[in-house]
């Protein structure tokens, strides 16, 4: 657990969390964990050999046959 950013003035003082700010760090908890997640996953597709596809045209191939390819922003070819 990240202890960076968190409010601790409920446990040293008689201060008291507003119902937004306990709202606020759940989100923020929550956007963490979803983010630690993401990466995980990212990682264990990574160590299996799943790569993500690059789109040319309208099909999404793999990156070692996307780098033969050039990309273009005219529509028709080189100008």
């Amino acid at each position: 657990m990240q202890l960076i950013g968190i409010d601790l003035r409920h446990v040293r003082t008689t201060v008291r969390l507003s119902r937004a700010e306990i709202v606020e760090a759940e989100h923020l908890a929550l956007c963490a964990r979803t983010a630690q997640r993401q990466r995980a996953a990212k990682a264990a597709l990574a160590r299996n050999g799943v790569e993500p596809r690059v789109l040319i045209g309208a099909l999404y191939v793999a990156p070692r046959i996307a780098k033969h390819f050039q990309h273009s922003d005219s529509i028709g070819g080189v100008r």
